[in-house]
């Protein structure tokens, strides 16, 4: 009987100890985006001489932002407690939509930071800072690149909890007074609930 006792015993312990292995070795796989949505307007204008079209111009100066946190996606939300990594996946894009025909960005800076500090603007890192024209097609403008993403996503990683504040600014040839959509598609691990 004790000799019974003792298997018994013995085989509950085991099955507890492989249940917490098990458990910690088991993940949940989330494909999901980070998106955002913030305003962008016009600041001022400046004239310039375009030297390469040999004609005059204005240059509009633009800027927009807004925060977010990883709690505002609802297919996270559960699993806050539970999150083990977040990682960029291919496909990030910073989009302007309802754009006329012509119309052209002429320089892009995206910069994030954390805030740590209610009330107080957090050091912004710069994400990317791209120089060039990017056109209009079919009523958006669009700046797709994946080489900025991670630093955001490790950043966002490693401050979870933390509420993050993101800024568009640039130039164009036109008033831009529209929203900007930053979209960020991510995998996220986390321990089963």
């Amino acid at each position: 009987m004790k000799n019974l006792v003792y298997l018994m015993t013995l085989a509950t312990m085991i099955l507890l100890v492989s249940c917490d292995e098990l458990a910690d070795k088991i993940e949940v796989g989330i494909n999901t985006n980070i998106e955002a949505d913030f305003p962008v307007v016009t600041q001022n204008a400046l004239t310039i001489d375009l030297k390469s079209a040999q004609v005059s111009g204005d240059i509009y100066r633009f800027i927009g932002g807004g925060s977010f946190t990883l709690a505002d996606i609802p297919e996270l939300k559960k699993y806050m407690d539970n999150l083990r990594s977040i990682v960029a996946q291919k496909g990030s894009i910073v989009k302007f939509s309802g754009v006329e025909s012509g119309n052209k960005i002429l320089s892009l800076k995206l910069k994030f930071g954390v805030q740590i500090t209610p009330d107080t603007e957090p050091v912004m890192i710069t994400a990317f800072d791209y120089s060039g024209e990017l056109l209009t097609n079919l009523g958006e403008i669009s700046y797709l690149s994946d080489t900025w993403a991670p630093l955001l996503i490790g950043a966002l990683d490693t401050n979870r909890d933390k509420t993050f504040l993101v800024k568009v600014e640039g130039t164009s040839n036109f008033s831009l007074n529209s929203t900007v959509k930053v979209k960020i598609p991510v995998k996220v691990t986390a321990a089963p609930l």
